[in-house]
C-alpha cells in the first residue's frame, strides 16, 4: 500500500510539472494551482490574473492531441448556438485547444477551459422533476450536433456495441479487462452484446437514432446553475446510438424504487424537442446493461495502469456485474 500511495504521489507531482509547463503557452498568469482530481484525468483549479480555470493533463489510452481538438471542437459549436450554457476551450497562443506539457522527459497533451462554480446535479435529484430538464438537455444536444457542419476530417470514436463494450471497446481497455475477469461473467457480457448487435442491424444507424452522443452525461457531468442544467466533459463523446445518451443518467437508478418515474421524467423532456419511439424506448434495459458493462472494463482495465483506481475496482466491478445479471434474468429483453 505504501509504495502505491508514493507511485500516486510520484504521478501527480510529474503532471503538475507537466502542467506548469504547459500553461506557460497561454495569455495569462499563474496565481494558484490546486489539484483537483487524479483519475482517467489529472485536472486543476487555476486561479489566475484573468480569472479561474480548468486544466486537464489528458492521460487516456485514447487521449490523443486530435481527439482533443475536436472535443474542444463540439463544445465550442455547442456554446456558439447559445441554447445552453458550456464551458469555453481557451486556445493556447498558436490558437490551439491542446498544448504539450513536457517534465523530466515526460511529453502529455494538456487542455484549458472556463471555470463554472457550480454544484453538480445529483445535489439536487431529490427533486425528480430536474430528470425532465435533463431530458430536454440531451434532446437539444442530440438537434444541435445533429444539424451541425462538422469540420473538415473530424474524427471521434465509434461508441455502437463493438465500441462500447466490444473485443476492443471500453475506450482501448476493453482487451486487458476481458483477460481479468471469469468466464461466467465474460459469458454473461458476451449475451448483452449478441443482443445489442441485432437490435442495431434491426434499427440501422439513420439520422433519427444514430449521431454524435456525450456518452457520459450522468449527473456528475452535469451543473446546476439554479436555472438551467450545464453539461461538462465531452471526453467520451463519439458516434453513437442517442438512446445510449438516456441509459446513461438512468443506470445508476436501476432496480430502485424512484426508477420508472426518473424514466418517465427524463423521457417526456427528451421527447418535448425529439422524437423517440417506443420501439427504441423497449431496449432502454439493454443500453443500460452496456453501460454497466463499460464500467466493469473501464475499471478493470484500469486498474492494471492507474494506481489510483484499484483500492475500489473490486467493490464497483462486482455492483455492475450484479446490476447486468439482474438484467440478464428478466425474460423481457432475452
Amino acid at each position: 500500500m505504501q509504495d502505491m500511495i508514493k507511485q500516486i504521489k510520484n504521478q501527480i507531482a510529474l503532471h503538475t510539472k507537466i502542467a506548469h509547463s504547459a500553461i506557460a503557452q497561454y495569455d495569462f498568469d499563474v496565481i494558484q494551482i490546486e489539484l483537483l482530481k487524479h483519475s482517467e484525468n489529472t485536472t486543476f483549479k487555476l486561479a489566475t490574473n484573468k480569472g479561474d480555470f480548468l486544466l486537464r493533463v489528458h492521460r487516456g489510452v485514447y487521449c490523443t492531441i486530435q481527439d482533443i481538438e475536436y472535443e474542444a471542437k463540439i463544445i465550442d459549436h455547442l456554446r456558439n448556438c447559445k441554447i445552453y450554457s458550456y464551458q469555453q476551450p481557451i486556445r493556447n497562443r498558436d490558437g490551439n485547444f491542446v498544448s504539450i506539457g513536457t517534465a523530466s522527459g515526460t511529453s502529455q497533451p494538456v487542455s484549458i477551459l472556463s471555470w463554472i462554480a457550480h454544484q453538480p446535479l445529483n445535489y439536487y435529484a431529490n427533486d425528480l422533476s430536474i430528470f425532465i430538464k435533463l431530458g430536454e438537455l440531451i434532446a437539444n444536444i442530440h438537434n444541435q450536433l445533429a444539424t451541425w457542419d462538422q469540420p473538415n476530417n473530424f474524427q471521434r470514436p465509434l461508441l455502437d456495441t463493438n465500441g462500447l463494450i466490444g473485443a476492443n471497446g471500453a475506450l482501448g481497455y476493453a482487451p486487458v479487462a476481458y483477460s481479468c475477469l471469469d468466464n461466467k461473467v465474460v459469458n454473461d457480457f458476451q449475451l448483452v452484446c449478441d443482443r445489442l448487435i441485432k437490435i442495431e442491424t434491426k434499427i440501422g444507424r439513420n439520422s433519427q437514432v444514430f449521431g454524435l452522443i456525450h456518452a457520459d452525461l450522468h449527473l456528475g457531468n452535469a451543473l446546476w446553475d439554479g436555472h438551467s442544467i450545464i453539461p461538462i466533459d465531452f471526453d467520451d463523446s463519439g458516434w453513437g446510438y442517442y438512446i445510449y445518451d438516456l441509459a446513461v443518467p438512468l443506470a445508476k437508478y436501476w432496480a430502485t424504487s424512484d426508477y420508472l418515474e426518473i424514466k418517465t421524467n427524463l423521457l417526456a423532456g427528451y421527447r418535448s424537442h425529439r422524437e423517440l419511439s417506443i420501439e427504441i424506448e423497449t431496449q432502454l434495459p439493454l443500453f443500460i446493461a452496456a453501460r454497466f458493462i463499460l464500467g466493469v472494463l473501464w475499471l478493470v482495465g484500469r486498474a492494471k495502469t492507474n494506481l489510483a483506481v484499484r483500492e475500489d475496482t473490486a467493490e464497483w466491478t462486482q455492483m455492475y456485474t450484479r446490476k447486468v445479471q439482474d438484467i440478464l434474468n428478466n425474460s423481457i429483453y432475452f
